[in-house]
């Protein structure tokens, strides 16, 4: 085991509990008080210890400037008026005065509370018996035992006491891997050292590769490597040639018709496959982690052709590509898709305009494990293409549908298919489903919510992430403490440590324009400002456990307080999962991104080691993350970019990504969860 720390030091990125930071905190309109008009307090600030330890002191200093103060008033106080109930004393006395500049000041002792305290609040008065007038300081400090170093371990606060970590932070407990961990990103990596050392764990698996001459064994190792030219598929070596590839693309029209008439094919054309048996050789450009198998449909258009073509089966992508199928930069404008709707549920949907030429139609898959029967409708209409986003039924403004509604069912105003003639049920349903697309009713309560099988309505114990609690003030046992989910961990215990992975955001970073209807899951998801031609700033989003625990989280079926429901993509999204906004490089928050929750899965190992798991494990049905395991978000999702149209000039600028925003869940540390890149606008 060796933990290489050659990386120059966070000490200059996570300041100690006794380094002084300066925040500017913008000041509010003055209130009118002793008949003096209001009036804007000039360039106030706060200079606060950032981090603290439990119980040990910090110097808090108020810098503010105020014009206005009537003849014979003397500022003698900013009043603590936070409503943090962990402080006291808090108030900051008159120190000096340089012409309207006030100087506060006061060692104040930390809160034995630890966690962020966001809610710290000051306010002026000149004498006891004043009211309070002038600009509200706000600021925030973290009270913590960790010493601002990411490698050496998180430091922990146990009954009374900050301890030390018993491990440094990327000892991954395995002797025969080599140990990276960079300060400055606060991030690990593992490199298994020798034949004999694993890239993942294969304990408790027994390899299968009986009659198999290639492939994977199922734990983690290989059945045997194809030569060549040939490739794997169901454990037999076979030629590249086989139906379905590049070399030989399935015609889209049944044995030989490859030439889309001229006229279209108005009505949906319905082809039943089954990538099972299918090779994985071309990766999709929207999801460039994907290795599941594909299969390669082949057509030609003739003349202009607008497409809408849509595959369901499983967690899918689809691509169109012209010319060459091998060739990734060779696909269509808007031709990749990784989840849409319709069909949603994971389902994929590409839309565009096809000049004359061949083209080749891409059924792939999210991850390895997303193979199997599929069913991909496609239909074409000369010089049009259908506007159906959003819409699984209704006018596609090409004199066609944009889907069938099923027998005894009609399209509804949502342009989604509901009941003929249906009557609602909402017998002992207090909230929920009505089965006719409506509700029967909302909790009435903020801490309550919909079990939506019952239809009653729930109260779930709450609790501050930022300021936990556990066993209701009773607080943890020896050798414990309280974590962020307010439950208690024991000291050393396996627990998940997430990331933003670095790697992909500028080689996958693209500037378009792209329009929306009224329909658009964008709009309804108010991830754009309105419908019309919008400028976008894709990127993708990747999370990275590196944690040697799992991030297992409660399902919605249990806690439904912790989702929300995607009716666009039908399949409910963790809230505060990761979050996103672009700055400038001052760091001052220039645009906000609207997405703000995710359904978090296993995408790809990330990370290599005989204790990180072989196969994913985790779905949008079963969510979480996986030791070692990557969440990956492509450029191509719905909301998976910033709005630029409006108000953001050209240049350089920051952009900002987070993950477990609210923290939710417990981790190792939150200082890693944000990484910022430094981008330019065209």
């Amino acid at each position: 085991m060796v933990i290489d720390t050659k990386t120059e030091s966070m000490a200059y990125r996570h300041a100690s509990h006794a380094l002084c930071l300066t925040i500017l905190i913008v000041a509010i309109t003055l209130l009118q008080a002793f008949g003096v008009n209001a009036q804007t307090a000039e360039s106030p600030h706060l200079t606060i210890d950032k981090r603290v330890k439990p119980l040990h002191a910090t110097t808090i200093t108020a810098v503010v400037s105020i014009s206005g103060i009537p003849a014979g008033k003397q500022v003698n106080v900013l009043q603590f008026i936070g409503d943090d109930k962990f402080w006291s004393n808090a108030d900051l006395l008159f120190v000096q005065k340089s012409g309207t500049s006030y100087t506060f000041s006061r060692v104040v002792t930390a809160s034995e509370q630890v966690g962020l305290h966001n809610n710290l609040a000051w306010r002026a008065r000149t004498d006891p018996d004043s009211a309070l007038f002038g600009p509200i300081f706000n600021a925030s400090i973290e009270v913590t035992c960790s010493d601002g170093v990411f490698c050496n371990g998180e430091e922990r606060f146990i009954r009374g006491q900050c301890i030390n970590a018993v491990r440094a932070a990327c000892d991954d407990e395995v002797s025969c891997t080599l140990d990276t961990c960079n300060e400055t990103l606060g991030t690990c990596h593992h490199a298994p050292q020798g034949a004999a050392c694993k890239s993942c764990d294969s304990k408790k698996c027994t390899p299968k590769c009986h009659r198999r001459a290639c492939g994977d064994d199922g734990c983690g190792g290989s059945c045997g490597q194809c030569t060549g030219g040939q490739f794997c598929v169901e454990g037999v070596c076979q030629s590249i040639s086989l139906a379905g590839t590049c070399a030989n693309p399935l015609p889209l029209f049944g044995q030989n018709g490859l030439v889309v008439p001229d006229g279209g094919v108005p009505d949906p054309l319905v082809v039943v496959g089954d990538t099972t048996k299918g090779l994985n050789i071309v990766v999709p450009t929207c999801n460039t982690a994907s290795t599941a198998k594909e299969l390669i449909y082949a057509f030609q258009v003739t003349s202009s052709m607008g497409i809408d073509a849509r595959v369901t089966g499983y967690d899918t992508v689809l691509e169109i590509r012209k010319s060459t199928c091998l060739d990734p930069s060779t696909v269509v404008l808007n031709g990749c898709s990784d989840d849409d709707t319709p069909p949603g549920n994971l389902g994929s949907r590409v839309a565009s305009l096809l000049s004359a030429g061949t083209y080749y139609l891409i059924v792939d898959g999210y991850s390895s494990s997303n193979v199997g029967p599929f069913t991909l409708t496609v239909k074409f209409v000369p010089d049009c293409v259908p506007n159906c986003d959003g819409k699984a039924c209704g006018d596609d403004s090409c004199g066609g549908t944009c889907g069938l509604c099923g027998v005894d069912q009609a399209c509804g105003s949502s342009f989604t298919c509901g009941p003929l003639n249906c009557v609602p049920d909402c017998n002992g349903r207090q909230c929920g489903s009505d089965g006719c697309g409506g509700s029967c009713g909302n909790c009435t309560k903020s801490d309550q919510y919909c079990i939506d099988s019952t239809g009653k309505c729930k109260v779930f114990e709450s609790c501050n992430n930022f300021l936990p609690v556990c066993n209701r003030g009773r607080g943890c046992g020896p050798k414990s403490y309280c974590g962020s989910d307010c439950k208690c961990y024991k000291l050393g215990e396996n627990i998940p440590d997430l990331v933003i992975g670095p790697n992909r955001i500028i080689p996958e970073l693209v500037f378009e324009f792209a329009t929306f209807s009224n329909t658009s899951c964008a709009i309804s998801e108010n991830c754009v400002e309105g419908p019309g031609t919008r400028r976008l700033m894709r990127f993708p989003t990747e999370v990275v456990n590196q944690g040697l625990g799992a991030l297992k989280p409660p399902q919605q079926s249990t806690r439904p307080d912790l989702f929300e429901w995607a009716p666009c993509h039908g399949h409910f999204h963790f809230k505060g999962f990761a979050n996103y906004e672009l700055r400038s490089l001052n760091g001052t928050t220039v645009l906000k991104g609207r997405k703000q929750s995710y359904c978090m899965e296993d995408s790809y190992q990330y990370l290599l080691g005989p204790n990180i798991p072989c196969t994913p494990l985790s779905t949008c049905e079963n969510q979480g993350l996986q030791a070692g395991w990557a969440d990956l978000y492509g450029n191509v999702l719905d909301c998976q970019w910033l709005d630029i149209t409006d108000h953001i000039p050209s240049g350089q600028y920051t952009l900002y990504q987070e993950t477990n925003v609210y923290r939710t869940f417990h981790e190792e540390t939150f200082e890693n969860n944000a990484y910022s890149v430094i981008v330019t606008i065209p």
